[in-house]
């Protein structure tokens, strides 16, 4: 593998997009996601240098920056600023050469650098080169630097003040949780691909466990904190050599002390160890979920603009976006939701079953964003629509001044020969089901690409489906819209202590192919329905310890079980199938199989579908 080429996987790494470059090239035709409003983005305008240097906090600590300028600044020139805050190297070492790694400009910093902007990225404590320990995740000093970081930037000779702050996943949501400052500095933020409520978006979908997530994530930090990236196999792979020094650290005497003092931070997916309950306590200590929901009312106390860019298939974090605009009282709010994986660099749509580079770029959407409210450019953004998403199916973009309001639609009842008959459920009975088969969603699932970023794509489901319990409607005589959140009334017996329930909804087509839509996930002690601290889409689930079912077995539960959101478009000629699994064990640590048997009541009070469902107009 060239230099080259290991910078760029390594830069896009960092941003927590992973190998989707590379992995998407096999790709046929370019993805259909092109956004339709934006144009180009404005040209550059010169070259961009780059540097580094310590700033202290007001304990004393250092914290490690690199600073990106375009290469001429006249006397006297005022730059806005786009600053980054992140936990997974500002800048790395790369192979054996440390000085030409870590002289390398990243393209995602030099595409604003480049266009009149200064960019400021940030190890924050406790990471990279940076000095510090971290007892927690976005913890309350980690969330004040950020803002002595802004103050920093605004004293600086080239600054005009002014401040945007963007990034991907972890580092998206610092931009978010740096409104929490107030800070008159902060013009806009704009959070990618970055959980809401990480405990429902990611940790614990349904009251399920996603230990694929919590112990990947947990090493792979660890192994960055500690300096040792080559722990984890795909930077060893990329050759990572751990943070970049700051100019003047010759020896790397100081990124090494400052590394030091990195071997007390915690692993974040150990103290995850003891948690079922959202209010369980962590293994050091209360769990606080520092998640932008529980800080909503601070965060929106200026109005500070806010743009979301979430993609359909990042694990539960279009959910996220759409809470997140719902619950924020901000009228310049912004949501972007296309059709992608994690960093919004791979497209899915229902079919795709290989890596396919998404044609939404981002960073032209954040310049666009950027230019208006940081920089003061006329462009004309704040008249444009404030919610955007992508409908596949039939591959189009939608727009309106809010998140839509989910259609009645149409509800389908479960039979005991394995349809959905759509209309009133009458009579009654049950099926006797024991789940021994597992999902089997694969390797490049909506769970995988939240830990680095790589691309979303299932393969034919069909013969997963024939180890399940499966369900299957007519087909359709016209096409028809799913824009919304699909539900699940499970009315089912079972005589486990406890029992998860994943619930998938495919797009089965004239073909046979069977197509994954979207999924959702419940564990039966977690489902007595009750409230969360913000606005949520129904049926919600406290996930508190006190509202938990503890005589869940041989007891009749009646199950609403919510899938992730998604707009989609089932074609004419298509049918619609709902498969239920009792684990998904390449990411859910679940209760195991053995001993459960479900009876499913059927018919009227039984179980039944709920979609969203709209007809297509002209179809």
């Amino acid at each position: 593998m060239s230099f080259a080429l290991k910078l760029k996987l390594a830069g896009c790494m960092a941003l927590g997009i992973g190998l989707v470059g590379s992995q998407a090239a096999r790709a046929q035709a370019a993805a259909p996601d092109a956004p339709t409003w934006s144009g180009v983005p404005r040209p550059a305008t010169s070259k961009v240098v780059k540097r580094s240097t310590y700033v202290a906090m007001p304990d004393g600590t250092r914290l490690a920056v690199d600073i990106y300028l375009p290469d001429v600044v006249a006397p006297g020139q005022k730059l806005p600023t786009v600053l980054e805050q992140t936990r997974y190297y500002r800048s790395t070492v790369v192979g054996a050469d440390a000085a030409q790694s870590c002289k390398a400009v990243s393209p995602h910093f030099a595409f604003f650098a480049s266009r009149g902007y200064a960019v400021v990225v940030l190890d924050v404590r406790g990471t990279g080169a940076s000095f510090g320990t971290r007892a927690a995740e976005f913890s309350d000093v980690e969330v004040e630097d950020g803002s002595r970081i802004v103050d920093w930037i605004a004293a600086q000779p080239w600054s005009n003040g002014s401040v945007g702050d963007e990034g991907i996943s972890y580092v998206g949501t610092t931009a978010e949780m740096l409104l929490r400052n107030h800070n008159r500095h902060v013009k806009a933020v704009a959070p990618i691909s970055a959980g809401y409520d990480y405990y429902t978006d990611l940790d614990f979908p349904g009251g399920v466990r996603n230990q694929f997530f919590i112990t990947g994530w947990g090493g792979f930090d660890r192994a960055l904190d500690v300096g040792h990236p080559e722990l984890v196999p795909i930077l060893k792979q990329l050759d990572w050599r751990g943070p970049c020094p700051v100019d003047g650290d010759e020896d790397g005497k100081l990124k090494a002390a400052a590394i030091a003092g990195h071997q007390r931070n915690i692993n974040s997916g150990a103290e995850l160890g003891p948690v079922n309950f959202r209010d369980d306590p962590s293994l050091s200590g209360p769990t606080t979920w520092p998640n932008p929901a529980i800080y909503r009312t601070s965060i929106d106390q200026l109005h500070t603009p806010l743009l979301a860019i979430s993609g359909w298939y990042d694990s539960g974090y279009a959910n996220g976006a759409i809470e997140r605009f719902q619950n924020s009282a901000s009228p310049e709010r912004r949501l972007i939701i296309p059709s992608s994986n994690h960093g919004v660099k791979a497209f899915y749509e229902p079919g795709v079953a290989q890596p396919t580079a998404s044609s939404f770029d981002a960073d032209a959407e954040i310049l666009r964003f950027f230019d208006h409210y940081v920089a003061g450019i006329d462009n004309g953004y704040e008249r444009e629509p404030r919610v955007r998403w992508f409908t596949t199916g039939v591959d189009q973009w939608r727009s309106a001044a809010t998140w839509p309001r989910q259609a009645k639609g149409a509800t389908f009842c479960l039979t005991k020969v394995a349809t959905l008959d759509a209309g009133s459920c009458a009579g009654s009975g049950s099926i006797d089901y024991s789940p021994t088969g597992d999902a089997g969603t694969g390797d490049n699932s909506r769970w995988n690409t939240t830990l680095g970023g790589g691309p979303v794509f299932y393969a034919d489901r069909g013969a997963a489906d024939r180890q399940l319990l499966s369900f299957t409607g007519p087909a359709l005589t016209a096409a028809a819209e799913v824009t919304g959140y699909p539900t699940l009334d499970l009315a089912v017996t079972n005589p486990a202590a406890d029992a998860d329930y994943f619930v998938y909804l495919e797009e089965v087509k004239p073909s046979g192919a069977s197509l994954y839509v979207t999924e959702g996930e419940l564990r039966s002690s977690h489902s007595a329905i009750g409230a969360v601290d913000h606005k949520s889409f129904a049926p919600s689930h406290s996930d508190l310890a006190k509202d938990k079912l503890a005589d869940t077995a041989n007891r009749r539960l009646q199950i609403a079980i919510r899938l992730q959101p998604i707009s989609h478009v089932f074609t004419k000629g298509s049918r619609i199938r709902l498969v239920i699994a009792g684990a998904d064990k390449a990411h859910f640590a679940s209760p195991a199989s053995a001993g459960q048997h479900w009876t499913i009541d059927i018919g009227q009070g039984g179980s039944q579908l709920h979609l969203p469902l709209a007809p297509v107009s002209g179809s």
